[in-house]
C-alpha cells in the first residue's frame, strides 16, 4: 500500500515537472516573439513622399532650363558685334553718345541695308535719336550716300523718338538702289554728333 502511494507521488511530481517544463517552453517562445514583434516596430520607417520627389526633379529640370537660357543670353550679349562687323577696324565717337554698332547688313535681296545699333546709355543718345536728326550712311568707296527710305503707311524705316530706353538694340534701313552697296564695303555712319566710320557690310 505504501508503495502504491509513492509511485502514485513519483508520477504526480513528474506530471508537475513536465507541466512545468511545457509552460516554461510556451512562456519562453511568447516573449522571445514579443521581443522580436518589438523590435521590428521599433525600427525607424522611412517612407518617401513621390510627390515631393516628382516636384523637386521639376524645379531642378526648370532651373536647368533657366539657367540654360541665363547662359546662351549673357553669351549673346557679350558678343556685341554678333559676328557681322570687325569692330577693331570701326573708329567712333560712340562712347560719349552712349552708342555701339552691331551690324550693317545687305536685306531685301541686296536692294536695302539693315543696321544695327546698341545704345547703352539713352541719356546720352536721346538728342540724336529724334526724329528730325537725319541719319546718313557713306558709302567709303566713291563717297555716294544712301538715306532712310520713306513709307508712306510706316514712315521713315528707323527707330526714333521719346519712349527708346537703356540696353536695348535698334534698327534703321537705309536704301541701296541698284544693290551698289556690297558685301565687303566699308561705309561710315553719321546721326547728329554721333560718327563711325569703317564699318563693314556683310
Amino acid at each position: 500500500m505504501k508503495l502504491k502511494i509513492n509511485t502514485e507521488n513519483v508520477i504526480f511530481s513528474q506530471t508537475l515537472l513536465n507541466g512545468a517544463k511545457g509552460l516554461f517552453t510556451i512562456t519562453f517562445i511568447s516573449s522571445l516573439l514579443l521581443s522580436v514583434s518589438c523590435s521590428k516596430n521599433n525600427e525607424p520607417k522611412i517612407k518617401i513622399n513621390t510627390d515631393i520627389v516628382k516636384t523637386q526633379k521639376q524645379l531642378d529640370s526648370f532651373e536647368k532650363t533657366k539657367a540654360m537660357r541665363q547662359a546662351r543670353r549673357e553669351k549673346a550679349l557679350s558678343s556685341i558685334n554678333l559676328g557681322y562687323v570687325d569692330q577693331s577696324k570701326i573708329v567712333s565717337n560712340g562712347e560719349k553718345f552712349g552708342v555701339k554698332i552691331l551690324a550693317a547688313r545687305l536685306t531685301a535681296k541686296n536692294y536695302m541695308l539693315d543696321f544695327r545699333f546698341h545704345i547703352s546709355d539713352i541719356e546720352k543718345a536721346k538728342d540724336i535719336m529724334q526724329r528730325k536728326i537725319q541719319a546718313k550712311l557713306t558709302v567709303e568707296k566713291d563717297k555716294s550716300e544712301l538715306a532712310v527710305p520713306v513709307s508712306y503707311k510706316l514712315g521713315a524705316l528707323r527707330q526714333s523718338g521719346n519712349n527708346l530706353v537703356s540696353n536695348k538694340n535698334y534698327f534703321m534701313f537705309f536704301a541701296n538702289p541698284g544693290g551698289h552697296v556690297k558685301a565687303g564695303d566699308l561705309v561710315t555712319f553719321e546721326l547728329g554728333g554721333f560718327k563711325a566710320e569703317h564699318i563693314t557690310v556683310n
